[in-house]
Order: C-alpha cells, then sequence, then structure tokens
C-alpha cells in the first residue's frame, strides 16, 4: 500500500521480538533517518515510542495490533487511514507517558489487567482479538484478590481497595476513551480506578470500560496528574500497552511532546 501511494522503503525488517525492533529502531535513529514506519500493535508502538522519544525522527503508525489504541487516539482509525497519513499527513508531537524510567505511548495498568495481558497468548489475539482477553481473562479474575491501593500526586493522597489501576496518556483504552477529554497532547496523565472489595465489583467495572459507562460508576477514582506514585499491597504486576514491566511501586510522569509522529491531515477534534 505505501509503495503503491509513491513511498519509496530504504530498508525494511520483519522483527519477532520487541528486542529486535528496539535495535533496529534505535540504528535508525542514530543513523539520522527522518521517517521510521512501524507495524504492530500498542506494545510494539511503545517499544518504538521509547526509542525515538526526544529524537528528530519521526514515526508512522500501521496499526496491526489487537486495540491499537494508541493508534485511534492519533485519529488512525484503520491502514488506509494510516497510510493517508504516512504519505499527506502532517506531522505533530505528542506526549509520553513515563514509569519507573519506561517511556510508554497510551497506557499503563496495574493489578488484573496486566495479568490478564501476560496470560492471553498472542495466537489467540490473532483468532479472537479483543474477545481474547475475556477468554483468557476467566480464570486469572476467579483466582485473583483485590489489593490495597495507595496513590499520592502532590499533597493529594488516596487510599482504597481495588482490582486494578489504569494510567493513560493517550486517549483510548481499547476503544474507550477513557475520559472525554483524554488526549495525547493534554500533558497530563489520567489515573483512573475503582474501589472493589469483591470479583463482581471487578467484573462491573471492566464491562462498564467496554461500554464506555466507566465514567457513571460512584465508586470511580478519577484525577489528572504530570506526576504520581502508585503503591500497592501486596505488590501487584505493572504492564505497559499489554507488555510487561515489572511490579509496583510505580513512579509516573507525562513527558510532554517527547514523540514526534504522521496524523492525518484532518483529525477529529480529541486528538492532537
Amino acid at each position: 500500500m505505501l509503495v503503491d501511494r509513491g513511498v519509496h522503503l530504504t530498508m525494511t525488517h520483519v522483527v519477532d521480538t520487541h528486542r529486535d525492533l528496539c535495535r533496529y529502531v534505535r540504528r535508525a535513529v542514530k543513523s539520522g533517518v527522518e521517517l521510521v514506519i512501524v507495524a504492530g500493535g500498542d506494545g510494539t508502538m511503545t517499544a518504538a515510542a521509547g526509542q525515538l522519544a526526544k529524537s528528530k525522527s519521526v514515526l508512522g503508525v500501521l496499526p496491526l495490533g489487537t486495540g491499537n489504541s494508541f493508534a485511534l487516539s492519533l485519529g488512525i482509525v484503520d491502514l488506509e487511514t494510516a497510510v493517508e497519513a504516512i504519505v499527506a499527513g502532517r506531522q505533530v508531537a505528542v506526549d509520553l507517558g513515563n514509569v519507573n524510567g519506561t517511556y510508554f505511548a497510551n497506557f499503563a495498568t496495574i493489578g488484573l489487567s496486566s495479568t490478564i495481558a501476560r496470560a492471553t497468548p498472542n495466537r489467540l489475539k490473532k483468532i479472537a482479538g479483543a474477545a481474547a482477553y475475556v477468554l483468557a481473562g476467566l480464570l486469572p479474575a476467579l483466582r485473583s484478590r483485590p489489593f490495597r491501593c495507595k496513590v499520592r500526586t502532590g499533597k493529594q493522597r488516596i487510599a482504597f481497595p481495588t482490582y486494578q489501576a489504569i494510567v493513560a496518556n493517550g486517549r483510548y483504552f481499547g476503544h474507550t476513551p477513557l475520559t472525554p477529554e483524554a488526549s495525547l497532547n493534554s500533558r497530563r496523565l489520567i489515573f483512573y480506578s475503582t474501589t472493589d472489595t469483591t470479583i463482581v465489583d471487578a467484573a462491573k467495572t471492566y464491562s462498564s470500560l467496554l461500554l464506555d459507562r466507566q465514567g457513571l460508576l460512584p465508586n470511580a477514582h478519577v484525577f489528572e496528574a504530570t506526576e504520581l506514585r502508585v503503591r500497592a499491597h501486596p505488590a501487584q504486576p505493572l504492564a505497559i500497552d499489554g507488555e510487561q514491566c515489572g511490579k509496583t511501586p510505580a513512579r509516573f510522569k507525562v513527558v510532554p511532546g517527547a514523540l514526534r509522529v504522521m496524523v492525518p491531515a484532518v483529525t477529529p477534534p480529541a486528538v492532537p
């Protein structure tokens, strides 16, 4: 599709691991490559973004993942839109999140969502799409227990029991806007969690996120911040855009305008 539109590809690589991807992207940045086109899902985009952060190279996004939340936040809804953005779009600088020294493009999860992401095989995601997370997550959900979540941002401190928490840099969690104001150029991170003491509570939260009704939950904790710290007892798994990234405690911050990326020439108001 790119070649048909007149894009000259000087070099192409097919990789099996994010380590290989990072090596090639890092090499391209050091060589002064102006445009690095990456095909994959949110985890792939986050891996590439970590190498492109604060560089002069520009990211071109080809969404080939399950959720493609980062692409949606850019106004890229399918491959045709992605190609059009690369060929005739515009360049913008978007924010990146950073947790414990690692960049992420779209969102980080703590607790149950991270456990489910780890338990979902890539092969199942290719077959079942987003439903793969539901199928693979049934057993981990039944085995999980709530944890004590402690959040600190500036002078604000809150503590509550929950099964999971989300810290978002982008607009979408899956295909759901986390909040109406969320965007990749807000210079703010969004924290979202709910007070949940039973797996039934957690299931209500999860279904609300799928149905874009999470803002209506009376037990929700939602706020924006440039930096925040999250502790959990017991310690919980941490994932960035579906890829495992250690455990809590976690220190988050936003890095404004850290990534240059191609977006469609005309994009919805909610994206840059």
